[in-house]
């Protein structure tokens, strides 16, 4: 039987240094599941007032049902740090549940002061983490359609790490192969409670995207990350 019932609710986070600019809303994810803040750069002013259902709650300002984390466990502790509750919301959509954003609930939020925008520290984290996130939780259905795209968004990646001289994208993604047979251990698992349909998961799978407009995006990032910098100094 498929679950209806609301399992996460989150809130929208706002740059700590533009409060009028949105952080993240949430979690959105694209056919290559490369995971995305939603509503990232909008303003605050133009969001919704209704709450909205949203693939999964982004873990900086987010409520959990207890019979969800009963259900589904915690996030995974051996993530660490980044995509962890990409993670969650994933084993959450397999399990039926649905996640929510009230928009009116609103924190600032200091974006990447853990590891810093663009450190090593933070590339190996969302390498390995990104592919722990699909062996554990791509379902077999969906293979087909997210395999070409999940392999040319990560050839580019390894290739822009060679030629930018980052080893830290390459690693971390070798370092999650080598945990492989671990993660299809716990892919078993997850997949085997499985409850949603095909199409309850196919629906938050937005069309990969170019790599230039990957960059683009990553630029914009940079700009508003920058007027922080220029604040401090």
């Amino acid at each position: 039987t498929r679950r209806l019932e609301v399992g996460a609710a989150g809130g929208v986070l706002l740059f700590a240094h533009r409060p009028d600019v949105v952080a993240s809303a949430g979690i959105r994810v694209r056919r290559d599941w490369l995971a995305l803040d939603l509503w990232a750069g909008q303003r605050a002013a133009e969001l919704p007032t209704d709450p909205q259902p949203i693939m999964g709650a982004s873990g900086g300002a987010a409520l959990y049902r207890r019979a969800l984390l009963e259900d589904i466990g915690l996030m995974e502790p051996n993530f660490f740090n980044y995509l962890e509750d990409v993670d969650l919301a994933w084993r959450a959509l397999l399990r039926g549940w649905r996640s929510v954003v009230a928009p009116q609930a609103r924190a600032r939020h200091v974006y990447s002061a853990t590891a810093g925008q663009g450190s090593p520290f933070k590339q190996r984290l969302l390498g390995r983490n990104r592919l722990r996130v699909i062996a554990r939780c791509l379902p077999a259905d969906l293979a087909a359609r997210c395999l070409p795209a999940i392999l040319a968004y990560d050839l580019l990646a390894i290739a822009y790490a060679a030629l930018t001289r980052r080893p830290a994208i390459a690693s971390g993604r070798l370092a999650a192969l080598r945990d492989l047979s671990q993660l299809l251990r716990e892919r078993r698992t997850i997949q085997s409670s499985r409850r949603a349909s095909t199409s309850d998961l196919a629906r938050w799978l937005e069309p990969a995207a170019t790599p230039w407009w990957t960059l683009g995006e990553q630029r914009r990032l940079d700009a508003i990350l920058s007027e922080r910098t220029r604040d401090q100094s």
